[in-house]
């Protein structure tokens, strides 16, 4: 945003994700276990509450959603604490948990193919299909 003198300004909050990632992906999961049908225990669910509250205050959308959740405020519809665990999808999912690398291949055992004795390296240029009969016109 530019003011009428042109200097540049900012309203724009910084927010790290990072803390906030793990704690919206555990309340991810398990909401979606109870939507699955899974019935996760209510241990689990404090362990996710409890996480969510030990994190810092955060300005602007993504903390009101979190204050929803961890509030449970009966005033509110359940249409609404639903959207708010669907948006902290979103920051669930900013940073995913690293990726175990795969395993190198281990090289095969067996027999080898050997090389055909016969075939000799080919000096030069190898020719184009179609022009290697053909000899430069004099």
């Amino acid at each position: 945003m530019r003011t009428n003198d042109s200097q540049p300004t900012s309203d724009a909050t910084v927010i790290d994700l990072v803390p906030a990632t793990g704690a919206c992906r555990d309340l991810v999961t398990w909401y979606d276990h109870q939507l699955a049908g899974d019935q996760p225990t209510a241990a689990d669910l404090q362990r996710v509450m409890a996480r969510l509250q030990d994190l810092p205050a955060m300005p602007g959308r993504i903390g009101r959603d979190i204050n929803l959740v961890i509030s449970g405020d009966t005033t509110r519809s359940p249409g609404e604490v639903v959207r708010a665990v669907d948006r902290l999808r979103h920051v669930a999912n900013h940073n995913p948990p690293p990726v175990r690398p795969e395993p190198a291949a281990l090289p095969r055992r067996g027999r080898r193919r050997r090389r055909d004795k016969n075939r000799s390296k080919q000096n030069g240029q190898i020719s184009l299909p179609g022009f290697e009969d053909q000899k430069p016109a004099n």
